[in-house]
């Protein structure tokens, strides 16, 4: 397995301390995490690939970042602080995320329904089309047969000589 060394922010006094790791999992799967200086994993995800890790892991560090004590505060935070602040921020964007989801599904579920009623449409229109096309077919053959009867004229009928008496 590939695995990109960490990143992560300089540590310094009052400051949070997070690490992003990147890891190839199969052929067409990148996980991330940002880890805690502890270890424990903040948050994490998987995507398809690795730009699209690497955007979403950077995106989760910048969250944490701003609800940790990178903000110039007199007094520097305590890890339990920063933890439930870090949980607080991972369950707003989990929520978010969430939202975000039923809100595509909704979008599929009427681009689904207009994919179906554009479908219908199609097929009512290649009858129709069907339908005229064998409608003049026989409105043609019907014509010819027309003229084909106004030309017609009987053979005329061979009168029989008169009988001599």
């Amino acid at each position: 397995m590939r695995e990109d060394s960490p990143r992560s922010s300089q540590r310094c006094d009052g400051f949070a301390y997070f690490a992003v790791v990147l890891k190839k999992r199969g052929r067409r799967r990148w996980t991330w995490a940002v880890n805690a200086a502890t270890g424990q994993v903040l948050m994490c995800g998987s995507e398809r690939t690795r730009a699209e890790a690497r955007y979403k892991a950077d995106r989760a560090l910048f969250l944490l970042l701003c609800s940790s004590a990178t903000r110039h505060s007199k007094a520097p935070a305590e890890g339990s602080e920063l933890l439930a602040r870090a949980e607080m921020t991972v369950s707003d964007a989990r929520q978010r995320r969430h939202e975000s989801r039923a809100a595509i599904a909704k979008l599929r579920g009427r681009r689904k329904a207009l994919r179906d009623g554009i479908e219908k449409l199609r097929l009512a229109y290649q009858a129709l089309v069907l339908e005229t096309a064998s409608t003049r077919l026989f409105m043609r053959l019907a014509a010819e047969n027309l003229q084909h009867a106004a030309d017609y004229r009987p053979p005329v009928a061979i009168k029989a000589p008169p009988a001599h008496p």
